[in-house]
């Protein structure tokens, strides 16, 4: 019986990647290994976006089993035919799917205020979810182990129970379902992560230029990647320190002792009522640095 297997983000040749999202330097070949050895030809694959960076990874990929799908991502610049010519069977912005009643939708980005039963997305390049709102699971190849998911009855039914309940699974669960499925996550997206173990608190400065420390103690969550800053803070801390205090950048030294900073093009706050995963004890903000890090 074939299967539906799911791929996202892999930046095939992208010497970045190891840089900006910690892959090891090998990270290619071991997308090209692991589709190898998971995939027949009769299987299908839908790539949430983002493929290659040159022109023989790019062919490369198109020789690997499976009949393939686009889900043009941002960096997928060529036109809808000569992807069509290459192999791909459907090259398409969005793609809506059935599966016993649960409409799934397959995007690159989020789709916020989407109208699906859940969106399954990729770019983001971790867990990190900023509508919480709606369904979301968010792909991250990073969190993959390299390799192609696939789309079988454990995760369909782990998805129809989320939808059924209209239950927003914490970055918790998230952790675990990816664990249970797919491989182990990247230490970078959850509290005990490499930074936290670092003993170096990130630095929020605001425009007057205040630098206000935060404690590691008084980070619940914390998480970064090359397009945002993420962090759940307790409310106590937020109300004594950083209530009516605009914050304009974020410096975050990392294991090696270099600083990066991100410069912030939007920034919110709020308390959130009580769910799985946050309470009105605790704050989440989240910034868009707007530019790689």
């Amino acid at each position: 019986m074939s299967m539906i297997y799911l791929i996202t983000d892999t930046h095939l040749g992208h010497a970045n990647m190891v840089k900006h999202c910690g892959r090891p330097a090998n990270f290619t070949k071991l997308i090209y290994n692991n589709w190898s050895k998971k995939v027949r030809h009769d299987d299908t694959v839908i790539h949430l976006g983002d493929i290659a960076w040159t022109e023989t990874d790019l062919q490369k990929m198109m020789k690997l089993p499976g009949r393939k799908i686009l889900i043009r991502g941002n960096h997928d610049k060529r036109r809808t035919q000569e992807y069509l010519d290459m192999g791909f069977i459907l090259v398409a912005d969005e793609l809506t799917m059935d599966f016993d009643g649960m409409k799934v939708l397959f995007t690159h980005k989020p789709k916020f205020g989407h109208t699906a039963d859940i969106n399954i997305h990729g770019h983001l390049h971790s867990l990190h979810r900023e509508d919480i709102s709606r369904l979301y699971w968010p792909l991250s190849l990073e969190h993959m182990g390299y390799r192609p998911i696939a789309l079988n009855q454990d995760v369909l039914h782990q998805l129809h129970s989320w939808v059924a309940k209209k239950h927003v699974p914490s970055l918790g669960e998230l952790v675990a379902f990816r664990q249970n499925h797919v491989g182990a996550p990247r230490l970078v997206d959850y509290m005990g992560n490499t930074l936290m173990q670092s003993g170096k608190a990130p630095e929020l400065i605001t425009s007057d230029g205040e630098v206000i420390l935060l404690p590691i103690a008084e980070l619940i969550r914390f998480s970064y990647g090359p397009e945002y800053v993420y962090m759940v803070l307790t409310k106590d801390f937020f109300d004594r320190h950083m209530q009516d205090k605009r914050i304009s950048r974020c410096k975050i030294m990392k294991n090696n002792d270099q600083v990066t900073e991100a410069i912030i093009k939007a920034c919110r706050h709020e308390v959130m009522d009580k769910t799985e995963s946050l309470t009105k004890k605790m704050v989440l903000i989240w910034m868009h640095t707007g530019e790689q890090w």
